[in-house]
Order: structure tokens, then sequence, then C-alpha cells
């Protein structure tokens, strides 16, 4: 195994962990539904971690400085330790733990950009969609073990006690961080990015608009899907479809990430936009447990497509700011997640769960025909 294979392995593994923190709160909606929370409350308590990550890429953007990745990923987890501790004592204050939540959101603005960059900093030119597409199964593979995991403390020992998750596996991140090659990354990010820069992009405000799209769809089930199960099926049961969505995912892009380097970008789009779109139709005409499992599975494909090509594309646009356009991207998906989550959840406040997947269907399909309007482009960049 080369040094640069043992650094992709230790970063995948730090991704894997990082993960399974976020991931283990997806049933927080059902916790904080039981401490008397709104859907739009849910709604905006769930996305505080997306708006973390969107403001600490802003400030990195905007102030244009230099900044050490590698100091930046273990503040990261310092204070998702201090803000997972605080959940845990103040676990029955909506308010105490809206501010200690706001904390735990920092790993995911620190860790999961930065690490995402630092992949791309060891990664081939020619292969970023395939290396993207493996990258991802660290995160992917943890949303089915995240939720047994979260969802068995939850019933058998304590509610509270979920919060334990990103507690322990922060500390295991921040051990693991020691044991990277700086020389193999470029740890000191100078940042020379504008904002005019990313506007002469060709078709760049196009991407922005699937990006945000993509994001919305992924929120809807990361948010409300505790809520869909308890509607329309009278259980709480988030393993089903996490758990089918980490299975496909994970094996469809270990069989097929090969080729995404050779498929036309807008083909893989327009299918994974296309599978996202009647999933979540289903999620309205669902009236077995059992057929979460096929949400699920067609999730796992449609993120699997979806998830790498945009991040390539945003890289290959960036050209020299890599860096910068990788958080880019990172934080319109998650602006996407917020988005949806806040509004769609204010939505179904007025006039109930079956008008979410409706509202974010418009969106999607208007991201799926834009696919088939955009400017002529050179050869390289349509690939």
């Amino acid at each position: 195994m080369s040094e640069k294979q043992r650094q992709f392995a230790l970063l995948f593994l730090m991704n894997f962990f990082i993960f399974l923190g976020i991931n283990s709160m997806n049933i927080l909606p059902a916790y904080l539904a039981t401490l008397g929370a709104g859907n739009g409350l849910i709604g905006m308590f769930t996305t505080i971690p997306t708006m973390t990550l969107v403001l600490i890429v802003g400030i990195q953007l905007f102030r244009g400085q230099t900044y050490n990745k590698l100091r930046l990923l273990r503040l990261g987890f310092i204070t998702t330790f201090i803000g997972t501790a605080g959940l845990i004592l103040f676990h029955s204050n909506l308010l105490v733990m809206f501010l200690f939540y706001m904390l735990t959101g920092i790993n995911y603005g620190a860790g999961f950009t930065n690490l995402f960059s630092m992949m791309y900093d060891i990664t081939p030119e020619d292969k970023r969609r395939s290396y993207a597409a493996l990258f991802g199964i660290s995160g992917l593979m943890t949303s089915g073990l995240a939720s047994i995991m979260a969802q068995g403390i939850y019933i058998y020992i304590a509610p509270h006690m979920i919060f334990m998750v990103p507690l322990v596996f922060s500390v295991l991140v921040i051990l693991l961080s020691y044991s990277l090659k700086k020389e193999c990354y470029t740890l000191v990010e100078e940042e020379n990015f504008t904002f005019s820069g990313l506007a002469l992009k060709p078709g760049i405000g196009v991407l922005i608009f699937q990006t945000l799209a993509f994001g919305g769809g992924y929120g809807i089930f990361k948010t409300f899907i505790p809520l869909f199960t308890e509607q329309r099926l009278g259980i709480v049961d988030i393993t089903r479809f996490f758990g089918f969505f980490t299975l496909v995912g994970v094996a469809y892009r270990l069989v097929f990430s090969r080729f995404l380097d050779r498929i036309p970008r807008r083909l893989i789009m327009a299918i994974g936009f296309f599978v996202m779109v009647l999933t979540i139709l289903y999620l309205n005409w669902m009236t077995k447990p059992a057929q979460l499992y096929y949400l699920g599975a067609f999730y796992g494909m449609a993120h699997s497509l979806l998830f790498p090509t945009l991040s390539a594309e945003f890289v290959r646009i960036g050209n020299e700011n890599r860096a910068a356009y990788s958080n880019i991207f990172i934080a319109l998906f998650t602006i996407g997640i917020t988005a949806s989550s806040c509004f769609l959840g204010i939505l179904a406040d007025f006039l109930g769960l079956q008008a979410i997947p409706y509202a974010i269907t418009a969106v999607l399909m208007a991201a799926l025909l834009s696919l088939f309007h955009r400017p002529a482009e050179r050869s390289e960049e349509a690939a």
C-alpha cells in the first residue's frame, strides 16, 4: 500500500466516524416531538449543523485568509465534544439544547469540508468522480449503522442518550488526526477565491441550482422520514429506509464508481434526479413498513449518482481554487437541506406532511429539465 493509499484509508475512516455521529441524529426529530416541538421548529433545529457549515465556509471565502485545515478539523471536534456533553446534561430544555447543538455543528463545517478537500489533494485529476464516489462510501455506509445504534439507544436505554454517539466518535476523530502525514496535503490554504470569478464560470448558475435542488431532496429524507413513518405506518422507523439506502448506495458505488469518469455527466445526473423524484413522491403512498426498503434502495442509487458527480464538477471548474470550490459545493448542498427542512416543515404545519413531496418534486423536476437547456459547452466540460 502506497503512502497516498494509506492516507486515503485514514481520511476514509475519519469521515466514517464523523458521519456515524451526524447520522445518529436522524432520530432527533422524534425526540424533539416528545418535548413538544412542532414541524417548523424541528426543521429549524435539525438543520443547525448545516447552517453552521455554511457560516464557516462563508467566513473562509469572504475573508480570503490563510487557514490550516488540520487545526480547524481538530477545533471542530473539540467543540463537538463540549456540545454533545451539554445536550446530555440539558436534554429536556429546548432553548439550551439549541445552543449546544450549534456547537456540535462545527464538526460538520470544519470536519466534513476539510476531509473532502484533503481527499482531492491526493486524488488523480482524471479520476475525481470515481474517487469521490469511493470516498463517499465512508459517509454513506453509516446511515444504516448509525440509525440502528441511535434507535436502539432511543428505545432500550434512554432517548437523550442518543447524543453519546457523536460524543464518542468526536474523540476518535481527534486521535486519528494525529496519524495524518502533513506533507501529503495542502494543509494551509491561501484563498484567492473571488465571487466575481465564480459568477464568470460558464453554466455556474444552473450548476448551483441543481446542487440546491439535490440538497433539498436529501433534506426531506434526513428530516422528515421519522414523521412520515409515524403518520403513514403508525411507527417511528428509520432503520429500514436508511439501512437499504446504505446497502444499495455502497454496493452501487463499489460496482459502478469506475464508470463514473467515462459516462456523460448530464446522463448521470438525469437518471439521479428522475429516480429521486419517484422516490420522494412515493412517501405519500406508503402503506407497509416493507416499502421503506424499496425507498431506501432507490434513493441510495440516486444519491450515489448525484453527489460525486456534482462535487467533481465544482472541483473541475474551480481549477486552482480546488479547496474553495469543493467547499462551495458542500455549502450549497447543505443550504438546500436547510431550506427544504425549514420551509417545507412550516408548509407541513399549514397543509400537512403530504404537501412536502409535491412541493420538492416541482423543484427537482426543474433541476432535471435544466440539464437539457444548458448552453453549449466545450467537449471536455460536457463529459
